[in-house]
Parts: structure tokens; C-alpha cells; sequence
């Protein structure tokens, strides 16, 4: 199922019908995936009250968990599906070219796909952990298709930085 759909069927849900009467200030934000290849993508959708302070996500199996919202801004943008023009088989075809057009002989091990806004852009942040542990992030606009950003490092030099700190 695609996001589109992920949300739509979340949205119209029973649990999500309940959920949203008591947070009627609640929007959406953002939906996040996890996978590595050959796997099948699995969203978590998630919705932000700006009343409460507080996220709370939704699985495709209607699962809910509720957590404080990290923020560096005032607000959180709100997600609207129908600005997607670009869907995530879309993105992920986009990326994959990217990987092997600029990044050869490197082979993907897990993906991290997440739906969000960003100023006034939804935008496709995907970032691909490869078997020699490069980390590719992406910034795709969601409307188009076109790279925003692009950052490539080594989780050693993460991890080597972390410590020095």
C-alpha cells in the first residue's frame, strides 16, 4: 500500500474516527517508513496537536502511540496529501538512480523514507545505508520530483565525531 493510501485507510479507520474527536485541532504531518530491500514498506503515520504539544502515529494496522513532538520551530507545518504529486515508488525510483548514477559499487542495505513538509514544500527526506555504511540523505520535493539536498558521510565518521565530542 502506498502512503496515499496508508493514510487514507488510517483516516477512516474507527480508532482514528475516535482518536480525532477528542484531538479536533490535530493535522497531519509527516508519515516515516523503515525497510531494507525486498521488504515491504510499512508506514507510520504521524499527526501533531499543537493544543496538547503532543505527535501521536497511527500504523496501517491501527496502532497508536503518543509522544511529546520534537520541534525547533514555532509550529509544525501541516501535511496535505493533495499537494503529493510525486508518490514514494516514485521517490524511491529517484533515489535508487541517484545511488547508482553518483555513489557506484554501492550496494543498498536500508532505507529510512519519510513524507513531510518543510517551509512550504512537502518534500520526499530519504536516506540510504549502504552495505560499506556511506549514508546518503536526500531531499526530493514532492511536488516535482527535483533534489533540494543532497549529504553523503560515513556512519565512522559519525561515530568517530560523537566520541571526539
Amino acid at each position: 500500500m502506498d502512503v496515499i493510501e496508508t493514510i487514507r485507510s488510517i483516516e477512516i479507520s474507527d480508532d482514528f474516527s475516535r482518536w480525532k474527536n477528542v484531538n479536533e485541532d490535530a493535522y497531519l504531518t509527516s508519515a516515516f517508513s523503515m525497510y531494507s530491500e525486498g521488504q515491504k514498506r510499512e508506514w507510520l503515520v504521524s499527526y501533531y496537536n499543537s493544543k496538547t504539544g503532543k505527535m501521536t502515529s497511527f500504523s496501517a494496522d491501527n496502532k497508536q502511540a503518543q509522544e511529546e513532538a520534537f520541534k525547533k520551530e514555532e509550529t509544525i507545518p501541516k501535511l496535505k496529501t493533495f499537494e503529493i504529486q510525486i508518490k514514494d515508488d516514485k521517490a524511491i525510483e529517484l533515489a535508487n538512480k541517484i545511488l547508482q548514477d553518483d555513489y557506484n559499487g554501492e550496494t543498498l542495505q536500508r532505507t529510512v523514507l519519510v513524507l513531510q513538509k518543510i517551509n512550504t514544500e512537502p518534500i520526499w527526506n530519504i536516506t540510504m545505508i549502504t552495505i560499506m555504511l556511506k549514508v546518503i540523505n536526500l531531499k526530493l520535493s514532492a511536488i516535482t520530483g527535483k533534489e533540494i539536498s543532497r549529504k553523503a558521510s560515513n556512519i565512522n565518521d559519525f561515530v568517530k565525531h560523537r566520541l571526539d565530542s
